[in-house]
């Protein structure tokens, strides 16, 4: 538990209930224009215009006061929905901007706006306590454990440069809570994303029915640099089509809290909505531990419900589902689709009945794995850490069995007990000492609950090696949880010293 020496605000009660939040509203209005104006530099003017024009973002970055609205921007920039922002090699003319600075050295425009935001959070001294500095500093060591035994397993400026470019999104879980200190702050980021998530499923019904991203009608090249198993896929009549997970992920944790949290002016209705959207997507994607995850986030979050609002959250639902099923039902190819999804989720039974394969389906478990723990058997205690053999052999399709590759079998303990010691702190963060429960510590770890079924089941969540889009993410969700924990007490401890004094 926090000593008084947690509140280091000054004014460190929540504003939410002061500064109403309406739907849409001048941050709206920013977001989408730094959107569009940002998309045309990529898609309509050379690149060394768009480059140039970027790095005067980064100014803009550094001396706005809406730090969420940057952090929205960097978090679409990484996650492409519908391919829009997506890069394939640096010299690609319609991508966000890479600055090369040497041979085999170079940055990303999100590498340097996270720099920035980093420099502005150390520069401005800007206040919020981490819950989770202890673990993160444990992190910091066995990273730095990890990284030195690397060298005995071969190590080049190539494997060096790739395992920083790892790190840099991390970075900002030291850094996110002093950048965004309040619960006001992160509700503006999530608002900002709901329509992200509406757009990505839009995006993903067009897709269906023309095999074509949204992102190709302002750049005709996208398709020859997306996955090529999207198009694929279209032959047996079932789209694979997936973008913005993440944003997904995030905003769809976060709606479950601001049904719960009722101290905005956002409608229920909306919310619900989002919420759907993002389950909708995962579905109609046939990714079977996105569906699976989903679901279960969903039916835990409905069983925290009071009666009267479990049972109106379930009639709305119903009635939006009802609404989409109508409409995907009046296609043809929509139905097709959904028809193929869900036999897609059926093949978890022949997993259940035995079948390794799921039919024939599944490849992590026949092809992926085997081939991850057949390098992993070269190096099984402390693993092959940030080599090049281990990056020439990684896999990050397979969660454990590539930490294993990674860390070995004491990395894969020490690295997993840190990060639930991480989680249980958090969760054993109680407010209740003072206030009693707090519904929002169990839909938080709901939502690592959620993500620690993609982890185990789709792609991995937790660890150095995978996309910094990922990463970016998982740096969301745990500045999220601990904002509303930090503000949540820091509100509650001001609350007790106002009535002492009465």
């Amino acid at each position: 538990m926090f000593n008084r020496g947690f509140r280091n605000n000054e004014d460190s009660r929540d504003e939410f209930s002061v500064r109403k939040m309406k739907l849409w509203d001048n941050d709206s209005s920013a977001f989408v224009v730094l959107l569009v104006l940002s998309a045309a530099l990529i898609y309509f003017t050379p690149p060394t215009i768009s480059r140039v024009a970027y790095l005067g973002f980064l100014y803009f970055a550094y001396r706005s006061g809406r730090d969420y609205l940057w952090l929205a921007f960097l978090f679409v920039l990484y996650d492409s929905p519908n391919y829009f922002y997506f890069g394939g090699l640096a010299s690609d003319p319609n991508r966000v901007p890479i600055y090369q600075y040497a041979r085999g050295l170079s940055l990303t425009f999100q590498d340097l706006l996270i720099m920035v935001l980093v420099y502005k959070a150390v520069r401005i001294g800007k206040q919020g306590e981490v819950i989770y500095a202890r673990e993160l500093r444990a992190f910091l060591v066995f990273m730095a454990i990890v990284f030195l035994y690397s060298f005995l397993f071969g190590v080049g400026f190539k494997d060096v440069a790739l395992t920083v470019r790892y790190l840099i999104p991390l970075s900002l879980l030291f850094y996110l809570p002093r950048l965004l200190p309040k619960r006001s702050d992160w509700i503006s980021l999530m608002k900002l994303l709901m329509p992200i998530v509406l757009f990505a499923l839009v995006g993903q019904l067009y897709y269906i029915t023309t095999a074509t991203p949204l992102a190709a009608l302002v750049d005709h090249s996208i398709l020859s640099k997306v996955n090529s198993n999207f198009v694929a896929s279209m032959n047996v009549g079932l789209s694979r089509f997936y973008t913005a997970p993440f944003i997904g992920l995030v905003v769809f944790i976060g709606t479950m809290y601001l049904l719960s949290y009722r101290d905005h002016e956002i409608p229920p209705v909306y919310l619900l909505t989002v919420m759907l959207a993002a389950a909708a997507q995962a579905l109609l994607s046939a990714t079977r531990g996105y569906i699976i995850a989903y679901l279960f986030m969903l039916m835990l979050w409905l069983l925290l419900q009071k009666g009267s609002d479990k049972q109106k959250y379930i009639a709305v639902s119903l009635l939006l589902l009802v609404g989409l099923g109508l409409y995907l039902s009046s296609n043809p190819v929509f139905m097709r689709q959904s028809e193929r999804s869900f036999a897609r989720l059926e093949t978890v039974e022949y997993l259940l009945k035995g079948d390794p394969t799921a039919d024939g389906t599944l490849m992590r478990l026949t092809v992926r794995t085997p081939r991850v723990l057949a390098a992993f058997q070269e190096s099984p205690i402390i693993g092959l850490g940030f080599s090049g053999e281990f990056y020439q052999h990684a896999d990050d399709h397979v969660a454990y069995p590539n930490l294993l590759l990674n860390f070995g079998i004491v990395g894969f303990v020490v690295f997993n007990l840190l990060l639930f010691t991480m989680v249980f702190k958090m969760y054993g963060f109680r407010a209740d000492d003072l206030t009693g429960s707090q519904l929002y510590h169990r839909i938080f770890l709901i939502g690592f609950l959620g993500l620690l079924i993609i982890h185990s089941s789709s792609r991995q969540i937790f660890g150095v090696p995978v996309p910094s889009y990922v990463s970016f993410m998982v740096v969301i969700f745990f500045s999220f949880w601990n904002a509303i924990i930090s503000d949540e007490f820091n509100q509650r401890v001001d609350e007790l010293e106002s009535n002492e004094a009465v």
